[in-house]
């Protein structure tokens, strides 16, 4: 399975309503930029207090219930 792009794990999180578009616009923001590596993305969440890590480990494998 390829790995997500930043994007693609944004429009996850944004699906399931983890986050919001005010959220995203502001990380996307700091990067000045979209195109930015999914580990940096995911520090970001992470470090903003946005997502948890058990949230991001099942958006990165898919999964979308519980």
């Amino acid at each position: 399975m390829p790995e997500l792009t930043s994007e693609q794990l944004a429009q996850r999180a944004l699906d399931l309503n983890l986050l919001d578009d005010r959220q995203l616009q502001e990380v996307w923001s700091g990067f000045g930029r979209r195109n930015v590596p999914v580990q940096e993305f995911i520090q970001v969440l992470l470090r903003r207090e946005l997502m948890t890590n058990f949230q991001l480990e099942r958006l990165l494998k898919g999964e979308r219930a519980g």
